[in-house]
């Protein structure tokens, strides 16, 4: 084909979506020099000097400028979106998105192809001869991608051999329902000129936020092209031109450029209701009305600032770390989460499983709210279906049959290899689903990580041919190369698939851990209507008996520490080994590492690993672990072994005693206060030792201690420091 085919060939496919409101995909089956040759006649410029400008391009395949994306992280292809900025795309629109098979991150595909407007067509370069090349060959999940491609009649193909100037193209035989071309273009328009009455909805609920009582917060949640960001603009507008005083609007995201869509919205909405001098937008981060102003302001800057607004705007929540949506959430009273939840894409399940659950239970009257017709594509639009089919985003958990009885007796542990799952896509799906629930930060790159890594081995739990339980289970360790621990010692190297033992040597110290074999659990989920039934503990036991038999020494896992999560492994009889210093970006939460010996000869070692980490655990708590939860403190210290707490003596116990009853003062008891305090953390929760976690082990000020708790003062405080102590030291006698 050439250029100037290639030209005509891909306007014809852009109209002939636009027709549908849909979007295309045209796979390049050829070279990439070709495939670039054939780009360059579109564009004009982007592949010259080695450089892709963000500047808009015409083409005669869209009547509206339009973006290229053209995704890459070798520097021999000229791209300019990488696996560093890609999730910063999210919120804006493009014409073209480009991949290559050898830069096929599937989380960036993904992300990517949902910034297409209709008209506009997803390229991926794939090699000429598919399934007789390394890429096709070297990867089941390249396989899936390859067969699925070659089976969809709505995916126009090109090759460079037989220079076909008519690709298949899918004519849209079948009937589409939603949004069409023909109303859009018509621009038949509702209420405050919204596109759906889903948006309509949206937009009055944002306005209501506003309008009705204080701290009753909305969240709203989208797939991507539902109108979500227009609809904050929408309410945004309209709050601006009724407003009867001046009414101040903050916005944050992740990324300026990702609520690109927002500002332009909301200048459209505004104009012709007031005049250009009303309107002002300065250095593209805030618009000035004569009613208020909209602004964006980056969320670490919104974290420190002590502005009030009238209301706050998150736009892609998801995408912004946990704590800091819960330091938002405490501290504005009228906010509205949005943000796109793409199937459990990146930190959307992070999102839904913990940050709703959280706002719905500090503010039982706060709205939830999820808009599903598409607006930037019609429904059934081949771009959307395709990617939501490879990468299993809307795959469902298996539902049990109605008369389903759980029986221990009838429970089957599996091994299930890669073969399998190639073979039957139910299964694969019902696997899959099923493992997302168990992680809140599972993307498309985790199933091309269970189809691809060898190392990895997937069991399940069944029952009467009912998948009820998955786990992903990796091998780890056991090798004896000096030359390669040194390496790793000295952050000179850093091993794929070697997590544990090269946790326990670069963190631990434990020079010898690699001299071990570990059995590491990386996701273990039980069916959500079947968990709190004892079956995960189960599920483990299966799992360990594995271990024994592969000879294993020790499993173990790691996951984003909670008092429950928590809970539950310890109460499984695994250790801690490490607790990390540093939050998650999506949970907010520090990691924990624990384990267990499966070679009972090995419990001295990994016992000299828990007592050194409780050993330390006591100390960083003042510094590195200042802002760890008290109530996941006193997880932890709770099954502290009784050999590393430290000894309470005669002159401890008189210290204690001189204190509340106050014949001494606080800064001289407080030594003795810490030893005392460790003991107790063997006794049930009490939510009144949280404030004592607070000051006793982690040394927070009084003055921060009695704003967070509401105490009137320093008095009051130190009050209830010696009510609680005396009420301890009373049980005991």
């Amino acid at each position: 084909m050439t250029s100037a085919n290639f030209h005509r060939c891909i306007t014809e496919l852009s109209k002939n979506a636009l027709k549908r409101f849909h979007r295309q995909i045209v796979i390049l089956q050829g070279s990439q020099s070709w495939a670039n040759t054939l780009f360059q006649e579109v564009t004009s410029h982007p592949f010259s000097d080695k450089k892709i400008l963000d500047s808009e391009i015409t083409t005669s395949s869209a009547s509206d400028k339009s973006q290229w994306y053209i995704y890459s992280d070798d520097m021999a292809i000229c791209g300019n979106v990488n696996k560093q900025t890609f999730r910063n795309k999210l919120g804006t629109e493009s014409q073209f998105v480009v991949f290559y098979h050898e830069q096929l991150n599937i989380d960036a595909l993904a992300a990517l192809s949902g910034t297409l407007v209709s008209g506009g067509i997803l390229f991926i370069v794939m090699p000429e001869n598919i399934e007789s090349s390394d890429f096709y060959r070297g990867s089941f999940f390249n396989q899936r991608l390859a067969d699925k491609i070659l089976h969809d009649e709505a995916i126009a193909i090109i090759k460079e051999a037989d220079g076909v100037t008519n690709p298949k193209v899918f004519h849209g035989s079948v009937v589409r329902s939603g949004l069409d071309f023909e109303r859009s273009a018509n621009k038949t328009l509702l209420e405050m000129n919204c596109l759906t009455q889903e948006q309509l909805r949206a937009v009055k609920q944002v306005i209501q936020v506003v309008k009705g009582h204080r701290n009753r917060p909305l969240v709203l949640t989208a797939d991507r092209g539902r109108g979500k960001s227009s609809a904050l603009a929408i309410a945004c507008a309209e709050l601006l031109k009724n407003a009867q005083t001046q009414i101040n609007i903050a916005i944050t995201a992740t990324h300026r450029k990702s609520i690109d869509v927002f500002f332009t919205q909301l200048t459209q909405s505004l104009k012709g209701e007031q005049t250009a001098a009303d309107i002002n937008i300065s250095a593209s981060n805030r618009l000035e009305h004569k009613n208020g102003s909209v602004q964006f302001i980056a969320v670490d800057e919104l974290i420190k600032t002590k502005t009030t607004f009238n209301l706050l705007l998150v736009d892609e929540a998801a995408s912004i770390p946990l704590y800091f949506l819960n330091q938002l959430l405490a501290k504005h009273h009228r906010m509205v989460f949005a943000s796109t939840v793409h199937g459990y894409e990146g930190a959307g399940r992070s999102f839904t499983l913990k940050f709703q659950k959280n706002v719905a239970q500090k503010y039982p009257e706060s709205k939830t709210l999820n808009i599903s017709q598409p607006i930037r594509w019609a429904e059934n639009d081949p771009v959307e279906a395709f990617i939501y089919d490879l990468c299993l985003l809307n795959a469902e958990t298996p539902k049990l049959p109605k008369g389903f009885s759980l029986s221990s007796s009838l429970l089957e542990f599996e091994q299930v290899n890669t073969e399998a799952l190639m073979l039957d896509e139910l299964l694969l799906q019902k696997v899959f689903a099923v493992l997302v629930t168990a992680h809140y930060q599972t993307s498309p790159n985790d199933l091309r990580l269970l189809l691809d890594n060898p190392n990895i081995t997937l069991v399940t739990l069944s029952s009467q041919k009912q998948l009820l339980g998955v786990a992903l289970l990796l091998k780890e360790g056991a090798t004896e190369d000096e030359q390669l621990k040194g390496l790793i010692q000295s952050n000179q190297r850093r091993l794929k698939d070697q997590f544990i033992p090269q946790s326990l040597l670069t963190h631990c110290g434990e020079e010898n851990s690699f001299n071990y074999s570990y059995l590491r659990v990386m996701r273990i989920a039980i069916l959500p209507e079947l968990q709190d039934k004892g079956l995960g503990s189960v599920f483990l036991s299966y799992i360990e008996s594995y271990a024994s038999q592969l000879g294993i020494d020790f499993i173990g896992t790691s996951f984003g520490a909670n008092k429950t999560l928590l809970n539950f492994w310890q109460q499984q009889a695994y250790k801690i080994a490490r607790i990390g210093f540093t939050k998650d970006k999506a949970s907010g939460e520090h990691s924990a590492l624990l384990l267990k010996a499966i070679n009972k000869q090995h419990e001295p070692y990994l016992d000299k690993i828990e007592d050194n980490f409780y050993q330390s655990f006591d100390y960083l708590l003042a510094e590195q672990y200042k802002d760890l939860l008290p109530e996941l403190v006193w997880q932890i210290m709770t099954y502290c072994p009784i050999d590393s707490l430290p000894i309470l003596n005669k002159f401890d116990l008189k210290a204690i005693d001189d204190f509340y009853t106050k014949k001494r003062q606080y800064s001289v008891c407080v030594y003795h206060l810490h030893k005392w305090l460790q003991h107790q953390m063997k006794r049930p929760f009490d939510p009144d030792m949280v404030p004592i976690i607070n000051k006793i082990f982690q040394r927070q000020e009084v003055s921060s201690l009695t704003e967070a708790y509401g105490f009137a003062g320093k008095k009051a405080f130190n009050n209830h420091l010696i009510k609680f102590i005396e009420s301890y030291c009373q049980k005991n006698k």
